[in-house]
């Protein structure tokens, strides 16, 4: 089917989904077919173009007899006198026979009419391909800075999250540092009141092992005196017994 200037002004490509533009293989089909359109006006062109140098040779076959017989004709001669003047025939131009002249006519405006929509075709093609051309460029233009904000949007909120995360693991480092500190300040406050009541224990028993090692010394020295002097009723005195003194000691009196 011959593909005309109506059809390459209404020609629609589908407009693809994923992304913007249209759909390439019908783009690509379409020049195809453009260029074999243009190569068989091209063709058809040098066709005509042949016809009417061939139609133009036969018409100037048909028109040299004419011009052969007239030159054959017998040269006048020119009598001494009186002298006559002999009138020249007109050169006219060749005529082209009427089949000759309407095929060059026609073939004429065939060949005008070929190179015109030729180069229609031609325009359009080319401003069809700069449009596409322009088209993809801005298409990609778009994309490049539609991915450079969207890289710029995902570095800041990866900083802002990270600076959160920073935030708040300085936060609880120093809520546990805290709660550390305390914590070391209520064992330090536990072992000192332990420390305290462990020495007020040893100050006890530093006291009751000397008051104990001066009863212990006084009992055995009124003992030797007893037995110096011939007593036989050894008996503590004053109720002195050691190992109960000890005993009550040991529960802590």
């Amino acid at each position: 089917m011959p593909l005309t200037p109506d059809d390459v002004r209404s020609k629609q490509f589908t407009p693809v989904r994923l992304r913007e533009g249209y759909d390439v293989t019908e783009v690509d089909s379409f020049l195809d077919e453009v260029e074999a359109e243009l190569e068989r006006l091209l063709a058809e062109n040098e066709e005509l173009r042949a016809k009417l140098a061939a139609a133009q040779r036969a018409g100037a076959d048909q028109q040299r007899p004419v011009v052969d017989q007239t030159a054959a004709l017998p040269p006048v001669v020119q009598q001494p006198k009186p002298p006559v003047v002999v009138e020249k025939p007109e050169e006219k131009p060749p005529v082209m026979p009427p089949v000759a002249a309407a095929s060059a006519a026609a073939a004429a405006g065939s060949v005008g009419d070929a190179s015109s929509s030729a180069v229609r075709l031609l325009e359009m093609a080319t401003k069809h391909s700069d449009d596409l051309v322009q088209e993809a460029k801005d298409t990609a233009d778009k994309i490049i800075g539609e991915a450079r904000a969207k890289a710029e949007r995902l570095e800041n909120e990866a900083r802002g999250k990270a600076d959160r995360m920073t935030g708040e693991a300085r936060a609880r480092a120093e809520k546990l540092d805290g709660e550390i500190a305390e914590r070391r300040a209520q064992m330090l406050g536990t072992l000192e009141k332990q420390k305290g009541q462990l020495e007020r224990t040893i100050d006890d028993l530093h006291a009751y092992e000397r008051e104990y090692r001066s009863r212990l010394k006084t009992y055995f020295t009124e003992q030797l005196k007893a037995l110096g002097n011939g007593d036989d009723t050894l008996s503590p005195r004053n109720g002195f017994r050691p190992e109960a003194r000890a005993q009550a000691h040991g529960h802590g009196v």
